[in-house]
């Protein structure tokens, strides 16, 4: 072999020892960069579905599951899904075909834990087999590329050895720009049909490394869209995972204040109704009276801790009458120095004329009893807290870009403190129920729930301000009764409300149907007592004198309380109704009470019972002579 051929063929193993070196060192790469979005993406999934599986075991869904699953396999890269509980047992498992160590498969693991304990564990495997095995296959085309052309290249540089200086010096040119990454590079060499095909296939080389670089860019591009589209998901479902967890929590507190508010309604009507029946004995200078009323208050506050309770639930509904937020501030006042302490200055601030808006009064109280609660808490050295009542009036701009506004006249109440102030990530989350920074038993994360849920039914918003450090200022605004709408109601007098007709009483707790039976002989009223539904029934049979008014509870053992009044109109005739429950108005529905049915709810007094007794035996009567 000359001298110009064994040259060329030292220089082309160099060149392809290099161009191996080169193509293994990118294929490397490109593998360590798909290996490390596969270990991303893993990652984020696995924890994304953790949470599902969390809240799935924690309400006993898994069924849940499986769905999620399903859509988790249909990704290419995943290659199975599995979730075994806190015993080991196998709730759920996915598998797609078998995965190899050649395919590069990962496998997330994630502890599944609910309330602090162990609920099992979530195993997610991934694979990276498409994109690896075509990267695979490019650089096995690069590496038969190079043998290729090496061959041709000893082949002319033994038969044509005069023209090899040339050759190689145009395939040293090329190889360089090719290193660049210039992949324009061509080789136009003339004499025998040797150098022609080595400038053939080395064009052919160069083309394939440039369709190459144009796959793998375009890999890369699918990568960063994949990558993007990832994320947009995550966040939908993480998005999607905190409303069901809102979800879940107002169901949670929907069941608990349903569940209680029938008991506790009942005990409250008793013990309304007695503390109302004992007051109606005494003498108004008797010193057992202001007992009696401190009664009546406390069971009237914890009536209306119920009705919010359920209202915070989306299970209830508020009074709306007019209101005074003079009257209401003042009415808690004095019981607002005496929980706030010697500590905390309170400057009360009253408006001239006493602006009057639609609302419940006692829900109203109770909103500002808890924001001033809560400025205390952001106080513990002490502080002053102001509580002004206001006016203003909202124009179209100040209610640009909240769609919660509607420009009009308001009448407002400000609570300001001069705390701790909160950070922004805290004043995003502090209307949401159960949200806290309480220490674990200081603090349900009810108080501002409730507060948001009033002024909502109310027709209003509430604005807040704070800035660490300085203090925080919360403002309710209510739309303000425009002139002649703020009259107080008439209060009939007690005696102007009795009555004489007969009124069948059905109702199943002895102590409340007691009372209600007290109420109605003392009204004037006469009384036919049933236990049940079935001793309703078995009276109305027997008695032949005339039944005015059923006075019946909507949920009794046997038949409730539209069945019981549909079997005694078969027996009895026609007669009005009344009834009474201490349900939620949401739950009423299912007993077969429907919106026009007239109803009083518990607990309730002498009074309340005494105006919904003539409202529902007067209504469609002639007028009076």
């Amino acid at each position: 072999m000359s001298y110009y051929a064994r040259f060329i063929f030292f220089t082309w193993l160099t060149t392809a020892i290099l161009m191996a070196t080169v193509g293994f060192v990118q294929f490397r790469d490109q593998k360590d960069r798909e290996l490390a979005r596969l270990t991303a993406k893993a990652d984020l999934l696995a924890e994304s579905f953790r949470l599902a599986a969390a809240s799935a075991l924690a309400m006993g869904r898994t069924e849940d599951l499986h769905p999620l699953a399903l859509r988790l396999v249909a990704d290419p890269e995943v290659a199975g899904v599995s979730v075994t509980d806190a015993d080991g047992r196998t709730v759920l498992s996915y598998q797609v075909g078998a995965s190899g160590p050649a395919e590069q498969t990962l496998v997330r693991s994630e502890a599944l834990e609910v309330e602090d304990r162990s609920a099992g564990t979530v195993t997610l495997a991934f694979t990276s087999a498409p994109l690896g095995s075509d990267l695979a296959r490019d650089a096995r085309r690069l590496v038969a590329s190079w043998l290729l052309v090496g061959s041709t290249i000893i082949l002319v540089a033994m038969v044509a050895s005069r023209h090899a200086r040339e050759a190689m010096e145009q395939v040293i040119r090329g190889i360089r720009q090719v290193n660049q990454e210039d992949f324009s590079a061509r080789l136009s060499m003339k004499g025998t049909a040797e150098f022609s095909d080595l400038a053939r296939q080395f064009n052919l080389m160069v083309e394939r490394l440039r369709m190459i670089q144009v796959r793998n860019r375009s890999y890369l591009a699918q990568i960063e869209d994949k990558n993007r589209q990832l994320e947009r998901e995550i966040e939908i479902r993480e998005t999607a995972e905190a409303a069901l967890l809102q979800t879940q929590k107002m169901e949670a507190i929907g069941r608990l204040a349903g569940g209680i508010a029938h008991d506790f309604n009942n005990l409250l009507t008793t013990i309304l109704g007695c503390a109302d029946l004992v007051k109606s004995t005494l003498d108004p200078e008797a010193e057992e009276l202001e007992d009696v009323e401190a009664i009546i208050a406390a069971a009237s506050r914890a009536r209306d801790l119920t009705s919010q309770l359920l209202l915070t639930a989306r299970k209830g509904t508020l009074r709306s009458e007019p209101v005074g937020l003079n009257d209401v501030v003042l009415g808690v006042e004095k019981l607002l120095r005496r929980t706030l302490g010697s500590s905390i200055e309170v400057v009360i601030g009253l408006h001239p004329n006493d602006p009057h808006v639609l609302g419940d009064r006692a829900a109203l109280e109770q909103v500002v009893m808890n924001l001033s609660i809560n400025a205390r808490d952001a106080m513990p050295d002490g502080g002053r807290l102001d509580l002004r009542v206001g006016t203003v009036r909202l124009d179209a701009r100040a209610c640009d870009g909240h769609p919660d506004r509607v420009p009009g006249r308001y009448a407002t109440v400000t609570v300001q403190d001069t705390g701790t102030g909160m950070p922004e990530d805290i004043r995003q989350k502090v209307f949401e129920p159960f949200f806290t920074t309480k220490k674990p038993g200081h603090g349900t994360g009810l108080g501002l729930a409730m507060a948001y849920a009033t002024l909502q039914q109310s027709h209003g918003f509430i604005d807040l301000q704070s800035e660490v450090g300085v203090g925080t200022t919360i403002t309710l605004y209510l739309p303000r009764v425009e002139e002649g709408e703020s009259d107080a109601p008439v209060v009939q007098p007690l005696d102007d409300l009795r009555g004489t007709e007969t009124v069948l009483v059905a109702e199943d707790d002895p102590p409340v149907r007691q009372v209600a039976v007290r109420f109605l002989r003392r009204l004037g009223y006469q009384v036919i007592e049933a236990k049940s539904s079935e001793h309703a029934i078995a009276l109305g049979r027997q008695i032949r004198a005339p039944i005015h008014l059923v006075f019946s509870d909507v949920v009794m053992p046997g038949l409730h309380g539209p069945e019981l009044v549909q079997r005694l109109r078969g027996i009895r005739g026609d007669f009005k109704v009344l009834y009474t429950s201490g349900f939620s108005p949401d739950r009423l529905a299912d007993f077969g009470i429907e919106g026009e049915d007239p109803l009083l709810p518990k607990p309730y007094g002498l009074r309340d019972l005494a105006m919904a007794l003539r409202k529902v035996l007067e209504a469609g009567a002639p007028p009076a002579p």
